[in-house]
């Protein structure tokens, strides 16, 4: 995971060549067996992908916009590619600059900036909060979640890429403070079949027809996907775990 944020961060710092309208298709979140998303593991994956996914912003428009997520068939379907939520949501104005990751040039590292004496900076260096052994926590905050053109204020994203579950604490975040945050985003369902859409008389796009109807069961508003974020230093992050902070339901 640090190498895919290292390479994120080094191909946005083209801004004027070849490189600098290329995209990052990252690793998919439904491939698997079992489980709504679907995946073995089912959320989990799936919030660990949109994490990764969220941490290395566009720095021209501070937006994750040049990462996105291959999704093959799921479900046991073989025509179709599902459509989640999280695809749905547009966080802007990243807190944390991400500029490209420079190695030491004697020691070896994992290229996560752990141990931190280590002297590598930028990319994952960037982003790094806790150091956990020689993996390392992640966490970008951004001002503005965007859902169908409403804001739902601040949110954030970390990536936990130890073995082991770590307390979600205030030194995590380095810009708005841990109590900007008052949920989490804990996702429901599985593939969407339609997507609100803000228009003049508002109402929805449809997805193309799922096939397998026990796996087209996404929800499409974010207050039935939240669960309470104390912020109280007692919320965990599972290990290989992704979370997403949000400011409002």
């Amino acid at each position: 995971m640090t190498v895919a944020i290292n390479t994120a961060a080094n191909l946005y710092s083209h801004t004027s060549d070849g490189c600098a309208t290329t995209k990052i298709v990252t690793i998919e979140p439904s491939y698997g067996e079992g489980g709504l998303g679907d995946v073995t593991g089912g959320y989990a994956v799936r919030l660990a992908t949109l994490a990764y996914r969220w941490l290395v912003p566009n720095p021209a428009t501070g937006i994750p916009d040049r990462l996105i997520s291959m999704q093959l068939t799921e479900g046991q379907t073989k025509t179709e590619v599902p459509y989640f939520f999280e695809d749905t949501l547009v966080p802007d104005g990243a807190e944390t600059s991400v500029p490209r990751y420079v190695w030491n040039g004697s020691k070896v590292t994992y290229g996560g900036g752990c141990p931190s004496t280590s002297g590598d900076s930028g990319g994952a260096v960037s982003l790094l909060v806790q150091c956990v052994a020689t993996s390392g926590i992640y966490c970008q905050q951004y001002a503005h979640l965007y859902i169908n053109q409403t804001d739902y204020g601040k949110t954030a994203a970390c990536l936990n890429t130890s073995t082991t579950a770590e307390n979600i604490t205030s030194s995590w975040f380095k810009n708005d403070p841990i109590s900007s945050y008052g949920y989490v985003l804990s996702l429901q369902g599985g593939e969407m079949t339609s997507v609100p859409y803000q228009g003049v008389s508002g109402g929805s796009i449809a997805l193309p027809t799922c096939t397998n109807k026990s796996y087209c069961t996404g929800q499409n508003t974010l207050s039935t996907q939240v669960a309470p974020f104390r912020g109280d230093g007692s919320d965990q992050l599972c290990g290989q775990c992704g979370v997403i902070l949000l400011e409002n339901n």
